[in-house]
């Protein structure tokens, strides 16, 4: 089986590429930006030949900041790649997986979101992401696609961050009423490879969303990986002050509440995804935190 995995350096493409890897009759050839550049959308085709069997789209722009000011960019490898990417797929008959994220809904939900809750972007970055659901599933039906929660990595996230300022600072802001669903890079990785490995994509299609199970304080999420890396790496501890909300200072707004619910890949796939707590910590035993 061929697969051609678009993303595969950045920080979910990475994962996923490490777990195909593993997996007997599966030749991934990936599509990196030293490779290929994405912008240059009109000769995507060109990756068509020869016909893969299967895609994975991990490719697109991350940086939810400077989405606000790089809008067209982010407009073309949210939406517009995705949406030639499908097209291709759909003209040559070949299987889609695309990933998209919990960010695009506005966060006044008080119970985790499911997949037939409605949108509703706070972003140009959120607006994006539904725009390319919506193409892809327009120019190709049969997409599966991947609503991941509030990924964290050993790369570049907030765990390096708090990383570096550890013995650099002593105090570090966290809010206290924003609320997510903390999910490693690792496990979009696992299930992914699973779902190629159990050929479960060939009749799972539509939007499922992949998260830990349950969710915290942004205060709470934070907190404890302080306590597990100060454990784990002997870095010097950082204290958590609590803010809100109310005195977020972003260039680009967040929900207050992105918690999702899982129950529907899980019953598919028959499995059972982790609590964000266990996984952060199996996580973090598992990965060196680059500095």
């Amino acid at each position: 089986m061929k697969i051609l995995l678009f993303g595969a350096t950045g920080r979910i493409g990475n994962k996923i590429l490490h777990y195909l890897m593993n997996i007997e009759k599966v030749h991934v050839e990936s599509i990196t930006r030293e490779k290929f550049d994405l912008e240059d959308i009109w000769n995507i085709h060109t990756l068509f030949n020869p016909v893969p069997d299967y895609i994975i789209n991990a490719a697109g722009y991350t940086d939810v900041n400077k989405a606000e000011e790089q809008t067209e960019k982010c407009r073309i490898l949210n939406a517009d790649v995705p949406k030639e990417i499908a097209r291709q797929c759909e003209k040559w008959g070949v299987g889609l997986l695309h990933i998209s994220s919990g960010q695009i809904f506005d966060g006044k939900n008080k119970v985790p979101y499911r997949e037939y809750h409605i949108p509703n972007a706070l972003s140009h970055y959120a607006r994006q992401k539904i725009m390319g659901e919506k193409v892809v599933q327009f120019m190709h039906p049969s997409t599966l696609i991947l609503r991941v929660g509030d990924i964290y990595d050993n790369r570049n996230s907030i765990l390096n961050k708090l990383y570096k300022m550890a013995g650099k600072v002593d105090h570090f802001n966290a809010y206290i009423d924003r609320m997510v669903g903390p999910t490693s890079t690792d496990l979009v990785g696992r299930i992914i490879g699973k779902i190629i490995e159990g050929k479960h994509y060939d009749h799972m299609e539509g939007i499922y969303h992949l998260a830990c199970q349950g969710g915290a304080s942004s205060l709470r999420f934070l907190s404890y990986a302080i306590d597990l890396m100060v454990k784990e790496y002997n870095m010097s501890p950082l204290v958590i002050n609590p803010i809100s909300c109310r005195d977020a200072k972003e260039v680009a707004p967040r929900p207050r509440y992105s918690i999702m619910n899982s129950e529907l890949i899980e019953n598919e796939m028959e499995i059972t995804l982790p609590n964000w707590d266990d996984e952060l910590e199996s996580f973090i035993k598992k990965y060196k935190l680059e500095s």
